[in-house]
């Protein structure tokens, strides 16, 4: 499987190899842009009394009754939430996550239906508001699944019907998720979407093989205060609000799968004030740049372990290095180590060619024009070039030059002036031929020109043979001369 993607996100600084504590092994792709993340060990949990978070430790424990006894001094673990109630003072009148009501009003984010656990928003969001003591224990390395992540998964990622189905773990019933990088642990079965938690049953040891290899599984932990459908069905919540995804006006869209269904919901909506289970994920690859700058094109390869992230500068700028020192463009990064990666693409500014002015000019405008004025870049070479009006030619650069065009190295500002003269050529209509020639020959004054209007000197010591043109004072004539 190949995909090629345009990347474009915020400025960081630094890399980073987040702790990849409490982040299980397999590797899911949760959009067609083809971001890669991992789940979290286990569902989420919270013990009141010390505002401790913590993954369960196996991925099918599940607390069950005890949600019952939720309070602020409540010394058990509770992993039933409403919605939005990471402890953040989000606007909801209900926040904190002991917290619940029977009122979907009190769970609004920003006092507004259409508000998501996103944006300005984040810090109601579980994962990205709370350090989870066996997750790394600092707050933003997780976060809640998009309603679209879920939806890719289960529905749309390549051999997604395949990759899924319902199971029983160490007598404890949910819902498998196998990741992209899937390979089948030797000797065990999987059987995609059956309609029965008996299919698919694996011991605790078994299972243990099957999530070494990527296994993400969710018991059917039940829902609600008090709770119900305990081993029958499972309640996920996502990090969006129903209102843009379904025609319903109020509630989240859950992943939820139960009892006797072959098949599993992305678009179950539950009230916020409803209690759900909480499944967080980390990004398993952040790239980053200035979209100023650049943008950063991401392409798999058949190996889901394995990408090729290529910087492409904008105009104006090139690429550096990355921010742990890198300077492979592309670069190959391999996510096989089970590290999750930040990295930034770093650019610089190319500097603009340092540019001077050369101006061109007549010294007879009536005679004659000029062109090549203009900016140039230094070291480069501009063409001028003196054009004569009729009747005139050009003579000479001021500087002396005879050059007609000119090739000038730039390397400073200069100005350069051409020089016209009246061409012989101009008075030929005034012809007069009443001299003698022989007599014309041996005056003085007299100017014997080519007929391209170059004056010949030597005419007196060297025979002339052809048609020539003459000047004596203001009579100008062509003849034939032998």
């Amino acid at each position: 499987m190949k995909r090629s993607i345009l990347v474009l996100l915020s400025l960081f600084f630094a890399i980073s190899f987040f702790a990849t504590e409490g982040a299980l092994s397999g590797l899911f792709i949760v959009n067609e842009a083809g971001k890669i993340v991992r789940f979290s060990k286990g569902n989420l949990q919270y013990k009141a009394s010390s505002k401790t978070w913590r993954f369960a430790e196996e991925q099918y424990d599940c607390i069950g009754s005890g949600n019952n006894n939720r309070s602020s001094t409540y010394s058990g673990w509770i992993d039933l939430f409403s919605w939005g109630t990471s402890g953040w003072n989000s606007g909801a009148v209900i926040y904190q996550p002991w917290e619940d009501s029977h009122d979907d009003n009190n769970h609004l984010i920003g006092g507004d239906k259409n508000n998501n656990l996103t944006g300005i928003y984040a810090n109601a969001d579980w994962g990205v508001y709370n350090a989870i003591s066996n997750g790394g224990n600092e707050k933003g390395l997780w976060r809640t699944p998009h309603y679209l992540e879920w939806r890719y998964i289960i529905y749309d990622r390549k051999d997604a019907s395949n990759l899924r189905g319902q199971a029983t773990v160490n007598n404890i019933h949910g819902y498998v998720l196998l990741p992209d990088n899937w390979v089948l642990p030797q000797g065990l079965n999987f059987s995609p979407m059956p309609n029965n938690w008996t299919t698919n049953v694996y011991t605790s040891s078994q299972w243990n093989k099957m999530e070494s290899n990527g296994a993400v599984f969710f018991p059917a932990a039940g829902l609600e205060n008090p709770v119900q459908d305990l081993g029958i069905r499972g309640l996920y919540t996502s990090s969006a609000n129903c209102c843009s995804y379904t025609t319903t006006a109020s509630g989240v869209p859950s992943l939820c799968f139960e009892e006797n269904r072959a098949n599993v919901s992305t678009s179950v909506v539950y009230q916020r004030c409803g209690e759900a289970s909480v499944r967080l994920i980390q990004d398993a690859l952040v790239l980053n740049c200035n979209e100023k700058e650049g943008d950063i094109v991401v392409n798999q390869t058949d190996n889901i372990n394995v990408l090729v992230v290529s910087v492409v500068p904008k105009e104006g700028y090139e690429f550096v290095e990355w921010s742990d020192g890198n300077t492979d463009n592309p670069r190959i990064i391999n996510l096989s180590n089970g590290e999750s990666i930040d990295i930034t693409a770093l650019f610089r500014k190319i500097p603009l060619p340092e540019k001077f002015t050369i101006t061109v000019a007549s010294l007879n405008p009536e005679m004659g024009t000029t062109t090549g004025s203009g900016k140039y870049e230094k070291d480069s070479i501009a063409t001028i070039a003196a054009i004569p009006k009729e009747g005139y030619k050009f003579k000479q650069w001021l500087d002396g030059n005879t050059e007609n065009p000119r090739n000038i190295l730039v390397t400073a500002d200069a100005t350069f002036v051409a020089m016209f003269e009246e061409s012989i050529l101009s008075d030929l209509n005034n012809v007069n031929c009443k001299f003698n020639i022989n007599d014309i020959i041996n005056d003085p004054e007299v100017r014997i020109y080519n007929l391209n209007g170059v004056e010949i000197t030597n005419y007196k010591t060297n025979l002339l043979d052809g048609i020539f043109i003459f000047r004596l004072r203001d009579e100008v004539w062509k003849s034939h001369l032998k």
